[in-house]
């Protein structure tokens, strides 16, 4: 058996013996945030699958939790001609799902592994101000078989800082899709057990760096077929008398609660007008006279049209009241239509000019690409894909957010199973550099395919049918009774988070000039959104020297 410790931005593959070893000089840690590391671990064995035994030893082993790095397919890892900075383009089996084991400091845990291939434990370190104390642990990973006999064993160290992490204002919006849930799980909308599972879904985001929720006030119309529909998740009760609509406001009071008690904090409304084109209004349930649900409007409702935009004026006021009841107005976000494009900006500043009194004092952004949008007042917050920033850079933009998608392929960061981690966790440094408030992408959790034709199994499928390469459509996946998943993925992006609350931190220490030359060290370049370093190593070594001086200057404050 080997057993080798790498670094946290390996990607160990099936066939492939890792490269990027664990530095315990680079392994340090702030209170109060997280280091990870990985063991892959080499069988040698001639069965297919091999059960052992892993136990950690560590004086800090009570705050050391270990998942299993799985393996799932991928037919489209990435498009064709988009650029270099991939680790390989071959239809096959990456590692992506962390599945949850246990806190390995505690007891022996069970692990089944592949045989004759490669395979990867995940180990998260998390001091806790208060209760770990600062100073060098040494950690030891045993491997034991099934009679309790070591068969290999490894160790390093982890460096407890006594300084702990501060979380600097940003906002992060992983779009939720709550029919995927229901689907998957086979439970009925609004059902307890969906209430449960949205739940764990809105903690699991939480815990990666996520604080503002898409709220489906009616079923969001995003990636779904002209002249089809998802399954309806609409929060907002409305009944029509025949003379005016009323709203019920249950399920959306209930829901907010739910996400401020799992640590969510900005609410995102689903978009009130259909994608890529502002065309039609979204798919909304009504009750009629007789409490008899029907669709009244949807792809058949023109978007300017009176009887829609004579809805919304009934509409946007009730919810704008109630928001401010439930004093979250101000911490709310609309959105208008997501993607706009040069095609449809008439189109969209007709919307605009009709919406633009209901909403007067709210924030409304949206994603998009071009900025015309911005220039011409129709956008006050832009949403702008990383590789078109250059375009917004002299525009004084007073809150800066940036998004990516399938379309963020060549050169700028992304998370797709076949880039260098890496290539995802320098958002983080870009993200200050480049002075953003927010980020937004599309992915959560969406397990269907292109356009919602279909739903499918996040575990066999995992590029929405042949449709957005493998990593674009979701970063959670769903658990054994409604528990959610985590990624590789979704730690290393965490990661680049992390990155940038302690570059803003050493910034209140040192001010930004400092940060901004210490970020640049070494390179003969600035960086941007498309030119960066491709080392992981630089990102290790950057993340050291910023902890070392946040604790040495905290420490003389």
């Amino acid at each position: 058996m080997e057993l080798i410790l790498v670094n946290s931005l390996e990607k160990v593959f099936l066939d492939t013996k890792p490269e990027l070893l664990d530095d315990p000089e680079h392994n340090i840690v702030l209170q109060d945030s997280t280091f990870s590391f990985q063991a892959a671990v080499y069988p040698g064995s001639d069965v297919n699958y091999c059960n052992y035994k892993v136990e950690v030893i560590s004086e800090i082993g009570d705050i050391i939790k270990m998942r299993q790095v799985c393996h799932v397919p991928s037919m489209l890892p990435r498009f064709y001609g988009t650029g270099d900075n991939y680790l390989r383009d071959t239809i096959g089996f990456y590692p992506d799902p962390l599945e949850e084991l246990g806190e390995a400091g505690v007891a022996e845990i069970d692990v089944r592994l592949h045989g004759r291939h490669w395979n990867s434990l995940w180990f998260d370190v998390t001091p806790v101000s208060g209760r770990t104390k600062p100073g060098r642990y040494p950690v030891s990973i045993i491997i034991k078989d099934n009679e309790s006999k070591i068969i290999a064993e490894t160790s390093t160290e982890i460096t407890v800082l006594n300084a702990s992490m501060k979380k600097a204002q940003f906002i992060h919006t992983e779009w939720f899709h709550t029919d995927c849930l229901a689907i998957y799980y086979d439970i009925p909308v609004f059902s307890d057990d969906y209430w449960r599972i949205v739940g764990n879904f809105m903690k699991a985001a939480v815990g990666m760096g996520v604080n503002m929720i898409l709220t489906p006030v009616f079923t969001p119309p995003l990636d779904t077929a002209v002249g089809g529909e998802r399954l309806t998740v609409q929060l907002v009760d409305v009944s029509f008398d025949g003379k005016s609509h009323i709203f019920g406001f249950g399920k959306l009071d209930k829901w907010i609660d739910l996400a401020m008690s799992s640590g969510i904090e900005y609410f995102e409304i689903s978009h009130l007008f259909t994608q890529w084109g502002v065309e039609h209004a979204p798919k909304i349930m009504v009750a009629d006279e007789n409490g008899v649900l029907y669709k009244k409007f949807g792809w058949e409702t023109e978007a300017a049209g009176s009887e829609y935009t004579g809805f919304m004026s009934e509409f946007i006021p009730a919810l704008r009241a109630f928001l401010r009841e439930k004093n979250i107005e101000e911490k709310t976000y609309f959105h208008i239509s997501d993607e706009p494009g040069l095609w449809c900006l008439e189109q969209y500043k007709k919307i605009h000019d009709i919406m633009k009194p209901l909403l007067k004092g709210c924030k409304i952004f949206d994603a998009l690409s071009d900025a015309d949008f911005y220039k011409q007042g129709l956008v006050e917050i832009p949403v702008v894909a990383t590789d078109h920033y250059d375009s917004f850079m002299d525009l004084d933009i007073k809150e800066k957010w940036v998004y990516y998608c399938s379309g963020q392929n060549t050169d700028v960061s992304n998370r797709y199973f076949s880039m260098p981690s890496a290539r995802t966790r320098i958002i983080g440094v870009q993200f200050y550099l480049y002075g953003i408030n927010g980020f937004l992408q599309w992915g959560l959790n969406f397990y269907n395919t292109v356009r919602s034709e279909r739903s499918i199994d996040p575990y066999a499928v995992t590029d929405a049918g042949a449709a957005f390469p493998s990593g674009d459509a979701f970063m959670l996946y769903p658990g054994k009774g409604g528990d959610a998943v985590g990624s590789l993925r979704s730690m290393v992006f965490t990661e680049g988070l992390s990155d940038f609350y302690v570059l803003k931190q050493l910034e209140g220490l040192q001010g930004r000039d400092y940060v901004i030359d210490l970020i640049h060290k070494e390179l003969n370049y600035k960086i941007t959104f498309n030119k960066y370093p491709r080392s992981d190593q630089y990102l290790i070594r950057l993340r050291s020297r910023v902890l070392e001086e946040i604790e040495e200057r905290s420490n003389h404050v």
